[in-house]
């Protein structure tokens, strides 16, 4: 065998080997990265919806479900499985009170969303309501109907009004949360976001 071949042969082994160390190498890096996503994955979805903000106070409930309403706001029972947050009034003269309202409703086992939706919605047309927004979302693994719209009611003092409301219908196993926040329009951007803090600290 000549030096040449040799040489060749020497050379063409030592790039195999190269190939070989490189191939580890990627299977290796991703591998590491398949990990990394998996774990930022599992950070994100068990702690997304479930953090409460700073200076919120938790509520639980006898039924077993538990949610966290915002600083200076009254939490009430008003009646059955009813569950009421109100912000304070703002002076006399004020004659609504904004909140945050929760009710269990119990469905038969298999229920879907959309069949719960489409009764919902024939007794909000009833309410002659004025649909702004219906769109699905998700909350960690439920299904979730979010609607917005405008809908005629009383002030305490019987004036009549059209109220903003901003609802989320959240399906859990055989139960529909129904969650509502209700403001006066001028007021509904007001606390509106404190209303969907509330809302992503729903556990069940």
């Amino acid at each position: 065998m000549s030096d040449d071949n040799f040489g060749s042969e020497t050379e063409g082994t030592n790039f195999k080997q190269l190939l070989m160390q490189n191939k580890k190498v990627l299977i290796i890096g991703s591998s590491a990265l398949v990990v990394l996503f998996v774990l930022i994955f599992l950070i994100v979805w068990l702690t997304s919806g479930s953090s409460i903000p700073k200076d919120f106070k938790e509520y639980r409930n006898v039924l077993g479900w538990k949610m966290a309403y915002p600083p200076g706001w009254d939490m009430k029972l008003p009646k059955d499985n009813d569950v009421g947050f109100f912000s304070k009034k703002e002076n006399e003269g004020d004659l609504f009170q904004e909140g945050l309202g929760v009710k269990e409703t119990p469905v038969p086992a298999g229920t879907k969303l959309d069949t719960f939706l489409k009764e919902f919605m024939n007794k909000l047309n009833e309410k002659k309501a004025n649909l702004i927004e219906s769109k699905t979302i998700k909350y960690k693994t439920y299904d979730v109907q979010q609607l917005i719209y405008n809908v005629g009611g009383l002030l305490d003092d019987g004036t009549k009004t059209t109220f903003r409301v901003f609802q989320r219908l959240v399906l859990g196993k055989n139960r529909v949360f129904i969650l509502t926040y209700a403001a006066e329009q001028d007021k509904f951007d007001k606390y509106k976001q404190q209303a969907i803090d509330s809302m992503n600290t729903l556990e069940f």
